[in-house]
């Protein structure tokens, strides 16, 4: 789980450039990117595993199941078993991209 400090370290900025270059280009703060990356990861995750959701909220990186479906509902619109159960009924589209 990369930080804003680490990142910053790769790239010879200090954490605040960095993080207000981040904003600047995609008007999204680091932890709201990061947060964004690990809801694909666990869409991924729901669509092409069967995996559980404690499984899938440790694997990318979340405290716990329940934080995970809190903040994929916020970002997607759906809950991660509605995702799930999209995959199975005929692979509509599971929510936005």
């Amino acid at each position: 789980d990369v930080t804003l400090d680490q990142l910053a370290a790769v790239f010879s900025y200090s954490p605040t450039h960095l993080s207000r270059l981040l904003q600047g280009q995609t008007g999204r703060r680091f932890a709201d990117l990061k947060r964004g990356l690990k809801v694909h990861h666990a869409m991924e995750f729901l669509v092409n595993t069967s995996l559980t959701l404690d499984e899938i909220s440790a694997a990318v990186g979340f405290s716990s199941a329940s934080y995970l479906a809190q903040v994929f509902r916020a970002q997607v619109g759906m809950t991660p078993g509605q995702v799930r159960a999209a995959r199975t009924d005929g692979g509509r589209d599971p929510g936005p991209d």
